[in-house]
């Protein structure tokens, strides 16, 4: 048994990564805030707890939300469960976070560097009593039932679209000051505190409206003094070699008589499965001069896939880097930087013809985790919602710009949607959740309007903005390009299609779902890999044994 248990320490200890590695920012790729100063901060969660149902996402998606939150600041971001927090930690960052996601026993050495120590401390939904308790004050609180709120803020009122879980506080210290209300059907909660160098808030669910209080507090959390302007970004979706030309001028003229800069999202190839179609730019010279002119009266062209469909799917309509009936990203075994080389050819196939990208949208915003870092090679700036984990494609509304997220891109959000053409009338529903955005202070709103809608509906969402006092300009992506690598387009084949052709047959009869190539073959290597490791480990004890029994012999 102790065998055993060295070999398993040993394997431990190669295979954990150093403390604090994963999830920091890495200062040294931040182009776009050279010389500043970054604050450290410290994300913690509840670990997760399988046997009480709580999930890897339920766990950490949160707190990875948050550090997105903090991408919009000077920050350097680490993100860890609070079990792997040891006594003194705190002492190495400037502000500490927790979000409370669950009921959990928070670590004792966690709870006396807080109540003890000076950092500033933004307390996020449960288990706050716990805090109160080591520092002699009295935090109670009563877990809420999901119901319908209302949430005042900064003089304003906010309805959220869902159920709301809040916890409410029974108790909590006299002289706490009170920034934020929720109002329910049974009574008002107290939702937003602070006192001193805490900053307490009712919930931790940040997938609504809520979050944008907890965005706007972040100044203050953070010491940050916001801007005074509020900003918008349109972008012209789905740009493809079957689109109008004349409707694309149009769209430009719309913006170009209200001097509007607006972003293009560019697709170069058109595929439908279904009708065997497939056009390409090239085929469709006017295409590409409707294109330059874009470019030439305020638009900046962004990559958006190479087809921007996948398996069945017809371009502007299906994915292209995921996986919709397995619920996961598509990796193709016979090119393994095949979605990376995709888009990379993309960038070479505009710049053949004289244009200048950008940046990227990803198709649906969907894409994994190693791409997403690969590209960075290619782009420094990303537009549309972040993807919050690769365990699924849900996605995340932020109320402003992205400076740096934990690869280096700059993010422009997408935030209020598109023109909704099962709506009777979409624009509303639009302006309406832009001034709801306008409740965070230096907000940017986004929002994208399909190529193939014409240029009415366009006007009116533009002047409804412009009416709200939002203003356009092209800061978010001033000084941008993409760029292209030729060394990447000539060694990786990018026009196979990972669902259509390269599915081993016999795996196809088991359920593809279970039983994916490079699952299978990743899952053999690392069992292989770890049999190794043990047996190594295993000789070199029993090797020690002898060598102990010999000279005991002796």
């Amino acid at each position: 048994m102790t065998r055993w248990m060295l070999c398993g320490m040993l394997l431990i200890s190669l295979l954990v990564p150093s403390r604090w590695a994963e999830g920091t920012v890495d200062s040294a790729a931040d182009s776009l805030n050279a010389g500043t100063v970054k604050q450290r901060v410290l994300v913690l969660y509840p670990s997760t707890r399988w046997f009480r149902g709580i999930t890897d996402d339920q766990a950490e998606v949160p707190a990875v939300m948050v550090g997105n939150l903090l991408g919009h600041f000077e920050t350097d971001v680490t993100i860890e469960p609070s079990a792997n927090y040891q006594q003194g930690d705190a002492e190495h960052f400037d502000r500490i976070i927790y979000v409370g996601t669950f009921q959990e026993k928070v670590p004792v050495a966690l709870l006396d560097d807080l109540a003890s120590g000076s950092k500033p401390l933004f307390w996020l939904g449960r288990n706050i009593e716990q805090l109160g308790e080591r520092w002699g004050q009295p935090w109670q609180v009563r877990l809420g039932q999901e119901q319908a709120v209302t949430l005042h803020y900064r003089g304003q009122r906010l309805s959220l679209d869902k159920p709301l879980a809040i916890d409410a506080l029974t108790a909590f210290p006299p002289e706490a000051t009170l920034w934020a209300e929720a109002t329910t059907q049974e009574k008002p909660l107290a939702l937003g505190l602070r006192l001193n160098r805490l900053w307490y808030f009712g919930t931790a669910d940040l997938q609504d409206k809520a979050s944008l209080l907890i965005a706007d507090q972040l100044y203050d959390f953070l010491g940050q003094v916001p801007p005074v302007e509020k900003s918008a970004v349109i972008r012209i979706e789905d740009v493809h070699p079957l689109r109008s030309p004349a409707n694309l001028r149009a769209l430009t003229d719309t913006m170009a008589a209200r001097r509007i800069p607006f972003l293009v999202t560019v697709i170069p190839n058109y595929v439908n499965p279904a009708t065997n179609q497939r056009v390409t730019m090239t085929e469709r010279p006017e295409f590409i001069e409707a294109l330059r002119y874009m470019e030439a009266h305020g638009g900046s062209l962004l990559v958006h896939g190479y087809t921007h469909q996948i398996g069945d799917g017809e371009t502007g309509v299906g994915f292209e880097f995921w996986d919709t009936a397995q619920e996961e990203p598509v990796r193709s075994q016979a090119e393994p930087d095949w979605a990376w080389a995709r888009l990379n050819r993309t960038v070479g196939l505009l710049q053949q013809q004289g244009l200048h990208p950008r940046g990227v949208t990803l198709p649906h915003y969907a894409v994994d985790q190693k791409t997403y870092g690969q590209i960075r090679q290619n782009f420094d700036l990303v537009v549309g919602a972040p993807q919050v984990t690769e365990r699924t494609r849900q996605t995340q509304k932020i109320p402003y710009l992205i400076r740096q997220d934990k690869h280096g891109f700059r993010v422009i959000p997408e935030n209020i949607g598109y023109i909704d053409m099962n709506l009777a009338d979409p624009i509303p529903p639009m302006l309406a959740a832009a001034q709801e955005n306008s409740l965070v202070r230096g907000c940017t709103v986004s929002a994208f309007y399909h190529s193939f809608l014409d240029e009415q509906r366009l006007g009116a969402l533009l002047d409804g903005l412009q009416g709200q006092g939002f203003r356009f300009t092209d800061q978010p992506w001033h000084g941008f390009s993409a760029r292209y690598l030729p060394e990447l387009d000539s060694r990786v084949r990018v026009d196979a299609d990972p669902l259509r052709e390269e599915v081993i047959p016999w795996i196809e009869v088991w359920n593809r779902g279970w039983y994916h190539q490079q699952a299978l073959g990743e899952m053999i290597l690392s069992g292989f890999a770890v049999c190794g490791v043990l047996i190594l480990c295993g000789t070199f004890i029993r090797r020690q044994d002898l060598i102990i029994k010999r000279g005991k012999g002796c």
